[in-house]
């Protein structure tokens, strides 16, 4: 998989000159997501890609475990303490606002990771733990608590999240009316 990949989301080529230019402008998002994206070569570039995951870090509050899969064209749509664990299965086109935490809980055999499917709005400051599935083309709004599986098309919100309504067939995936 090319490194480079989530960049042109961004408005960046898919390569190293884009890279260099994400540096240079200062764009946290990108810069982690490239990152990743290098340290899952486990190639050349390791030493780079480690530089980079902690510059996007310790600056940005970006912190996306290498062990963490993500499908193409992930957007983190702002700075601010976003936090994907190691174990975290997102599919492609998902939206993740700032101040989110995807991760483990529970203990021993009932520990276990997310895993969201494709076409996923995360709004700012939601939490999704634990083993729980999403499925595509979900909207999950701001500071929602997710702890429990959340079908296709769904709208949730609250703390715990519970479902609000579907979205029609035929609508935007990412967006809520």
């Amino acid at each position: 998989m090319n490194p480079f990949v989530d960049l042109p989301v961004y408005g960046y080529s898919a390569d190293l000159s884009g890279l260099l230019r994400a540096l240079l402008k200062i764009d946290g998002s990108a810069l982690a997501l490239a990152a990743y994206r290098v340290l899952q070569g486990n190639g050349r570039w390791m030493i780079i890609g480690r530089f980079l995951r902690k510059i996007a870090n310790l600056t940005y509050g970006i912190e996306i475990h290498p062990s963490a899969i993500t499908g193409e064209r992930l957007v983190i749509g702002h700075i601010g303490h976003v936090v994907i664990g190691k174990g975290v299965h997102i599919g492609s086109n998902g939206i993740i606002l700032h101040f989110c935490t995807l991760g483990a809980a529970g203990s021993g055999d009932k520990r276990g990771y997310p895993k969201i499917g494709n076409n996923v709005y995360i709004g700012a400051g939601a939490v999704v733990i634990g083993d729980v599935h999403i499925g595509n083309d979900v909207t999950i709004g701001a500071s929602s608590v997710v702890t429990k599986n959340i079908p296709d098309r769904a709208i949730c919100a609250g703390n715990p999240a519970r479902i609000l309504r579907y979205k029609e067939k035929g609508t935007s995936s990412l967006c809520v009316e």
